[in-house]
């Protein structure tokens, strides 16, 4: 044998819950996904959401290129993280990037900002604990009266279930 005790509970044919006898806990399902590559910006009232132009993966088919549902079933804390290169600009306002995550339409960090006098030089990162409920949309918006981060990569977003 593995030395693995392993759980099918909807007659699938596939391990849903494997415990090993060295301690490790494993849910095959646990929504987990990461995103990477270039961004592109979409207006959303006075903001802008980001959407992703990789997905590396996407454990519960939960992410669709800019936002996270929670699925059915998986109400609980999640842990997200964000990084971006920045500012994209060096004009004006241009020089601020502010960005927050939401759930639905409500910002939870309002707002993480950073500010540069040259393009590129910052790498801003933010990480959330949040408590999500099932069909609850998270994702990651810039305010429009201030500047965008480089688009062309450097950037991700993740995010997994801890509980």
């Amino acid at each position: 044998t593995d030395n693995t005790y392993r759980l099918n509970y909807n007659g699938s044919g596939n391990d849903e819950v494997i415990m090993t006898t060295d301690g490790y806990f494993n849910i095959e399902n646990q929504p987990a996904f990461k995103a990477t590559g270039n961004l592109t910006f979409t207006d959303w009232n006075t903001y802008e959401y980001c959407t992703w132009s990789v997905e590396n993966y996407d454990n519960s088919s939960s992410w669709n290129g800019y936002s996270f549902t929670c699925p059915t079933g998986a109400d609980g804390d999640y842990l997200f993280q964000v990084e971006f290169l920045g500012p994209g600009s060096n004009a004006g306002n241009e020089k601020y990037i502010l960005f927050a995550l939401f759930i639905g339409t409500a910002g939870q960090n309002y707002w993480r900002q950073q500010w540069a006098s040259d393009t590129n030089r910052l790498a801003p990162f933010s990480g959330m604990v949040l408590q999500l409920a099932a069909g609850d949309v998270v994702r990651v918006a810039f305010h429009k009266s201030y500047g965008r981060p480089y688009a062309s990569g450097y950037t991700s977003i993740s995010g997994c279930k801890l509980n």
